[in-house]
């Protein structure tokens, strides 16, 4: 049927996950560093994710595609928040625990957050879900994860990578760290970073 549905530029997505939050039918995600629409039947067509995108990425259009269908969209909602959809993949979590080789890390998309990042943000789960996420404090912890990191990297098949940081100076040593290890590791790997203000909103 003709109807409006979403239509989003990856060239131009960033990968913020705001969209995510935005969307009543739990029909974006996240994958790869880029939002995409799981399924055409989930998008309702209202346009509430357009513009919560802070880089124009998404954009309405009247298109031949599958008729909203409500109760698919419903019960896709009730997946994402149920216990059989667990925020994160791995256990454990904090980068200083975590083994340099895991099968979590392979074919994976690295979430790299630093601690208070999650109890900032009222969503914090939208950046998570179906990923392997590590958390550590460059501060607190008195130690730094670049050789480990770049071990991490070395070793696993590792596909993108999300660094989500406070907005306080005490927290720009964890890009850094990222890049460092990054480069310590020879790989070109897709990396975005995400920043979260004291008061919990997502800067650009």
């Amino acid at each position: 049927m003709i109807r409006n549905i979403i239509r989003i530029n990856e060239s131009l997505c960033t990968g913020c996950g705001l969209c995510t939050g935005s969307c009543p039918n739990g029909a974006i995600i996240v994958s790869g560093l880029k939002a995409k629409l799981i399924r055409e039947e989930y998008c309702n067509g209202c346009g509430d994710c357009v513009p919560a995108c802070p880089c124009k990425a998404i954009t309405m259009e009247e298109l031949d595609v599958a008729p909203f269908n409500q109760a698919a969209a419903q019960q896709r909602l009730a997946e994402r928040i149920s216990g059989d959809n667990p925020a994160v993949v791995n256990w454990p979590i904090k980068l200083r625990q975590v083994p340099v080789s895991a099968p979590y890390f392979n074919g994976c998309d690295l979430v790299i957050a630093a601690d208070c990042t999650a109890f900032t943000h009222g969503d914090f789960r939208r950046f998570t879900t179906g990923r392997t996420v590590l958390i550590a404090c460059t501060k607190l912890d008195n130690y730094d994860y670049s050789e480990q990191l770049a071990k991490i990297l070395t070793r696993n098949n590792v596909r993108s990578i999300h660094v989500i940081r406070m907005d306080v100076p005490c927290c720009g040593g964890f890009v850094v760290m990222v890049r460092k290890a990054l480069e310590m590791s020879g790989k070109n790997i897709p990396m975005v970073v995400t920043v979260i203000s004291i008061k919990g909103k997502v800067n650009q």
